[in-house]
């Protein structure tokens, strides 16, 4: 575990939703029948402000400066909800 990211970083679950297309031909109904996709990410914090809320879902382990993947910029105008989780600690190896 990394203690050191995971303190400056919370660790997040946002409910947000998001555009979707179709990339065919297709029929008027298909069209009117569509709607944005609701949408769940996990992730650490990275950044948060009034225009995004930008999450990674993995990092090297190298404490608060670790590099970092699964990375995801969500428009503020698109969260409904932020859930801030906990970690538990319990059961974690010491190496």
């Amino acid at each position: 575990m990394n203690a050191d990211f995971d303190k400056k970083y919370p660790l997040v679950r946002v409910e947000w939703v998001d555009s979707c297309g179709i990339r065919r031909w297709s029929d008027n109904s298909s069209v009117k029948e569509m709607t944005p996709l609701d949408c769940v990410s996990v992730g650490w914090v990275l950044r948060d402000d009034e225009t995004s809320i930008n999450l990674v879902s993995s990092n090297d382990g190298q404490g608060e400066d670790s590099n970092v993947d699964g990375i995801q910029c969500i428009p503020r105008s698109a969260v409904r909800k932020v859930e801030h989780l906990r970690i538990s600690r319990r059961g974690s190896k010491k190496g």
